[in-house]
């Protein structure tokens, strides 16, 4: 396994994308932040109580942060497939579990790694103009931090498994994107007398849940588990035809 790590830490690090796309992701959420603060000052705004971090998220963090860090994901495979050497890759790491284990266990750490420190600069940038923002209210950092980077994880699984499956990457990108974006809008504004639609649309779903104070499964309301159950599906269905089928 550590053979498989190495080669996959050396791929990510060595590929200027990965810090192209890493410092873009960051930039945005810090850039958002600045800009509510600036034009706060501008209009002469005085916050009255912290800033929530649940608040933010529909509006800095997703779909624009979520979409950057996917990129990675769709690197993954995608540049194997796009440039027909995954039979070389499959031929110097042969043992397929092992590899698919290394390479997209990477991707995930890649994933919760930036959130973590994208969702600490979104906090700290916060912090710096708490005179229009109130400053943050680090009692609900925690708990969103963990919500949305559920979801980050959650959404680059589904864009590698099909970047796997259908051996492209511009599917894997494109696919879950528009859905993320406006697809499940339009569904909803189409299909709104029926409700059990919303209960199981796995994006408008997993967005509400990260953007609500409820610390758990919000099986009331809004929930990941519909955009769960698809990851997990996604992801079996990828890893049966990454391990059976032909490269």
């Amino acid at each position: 396994m550590m053979n498989e790590l190495k080669y996959e830490l050396i791929r990510m690090r060595t590929l200027r994308s990965t810090w192209i796309i890493s410092t873009l992701a960051i930039l945005q959420a810090l850039g958002f932040v600045t800009l509510f603060a600036l034009v706060g000052r501008g209009q002469n705004y005085v916050a009255t109580e912290p800033t929530r971090f649940e608040s933010m998220i529909g509006f800095i963090l997703v779909p624009f942060f979520v979409v950057l860090v996917s990129v990675i994901a769709a690197q993954a495979f995608g540049h194997d497939y796009r440039h027909g050497t995954i039979r070389v890759t499959l031929s110097t790491f042969p043992r397929r579990g092992r590899f698919l284990t290394a390479r997209a266990g990477l991707v995930i750490a890649y994933a919760v790694v930036w959130s973590l420190v994208t969702i600490a600069a979104v906090a700290a940038a916060v912090e710096f103009y708490r005179s229009t923002t109130g400053g943050m209210n680090m009692d609900t950092v925690y708990v969103g931090a963990a919500k949305f980077t559920a979801v980050v994880v959650m959404y680059c699984i589904i864009v590698m498994s099909l970047t796997v499956l259908f051996r492209s990457m511009p599917i894997g990108l494109v696919a879950p994107m528009i859905s993320f974006s406006f697809l499940e809008y339009i569904v909803l504004a189409l299909t709104y007398d029926w409700d059990w639609v919303g209960r199981v649309l796995p994006s408008t779903n997993a967005i509400g849940w990260a953007s609500t104070t409820d610390s758990g499964w919000g099986i009331e309301g809004a929930t990941p588990l519909p955009m769960l159950v698809l990851a997990m599906i996604l992801g079996a269905a990828a890893t049966t035809k990454f391990l059976k089928a032909d490269a």
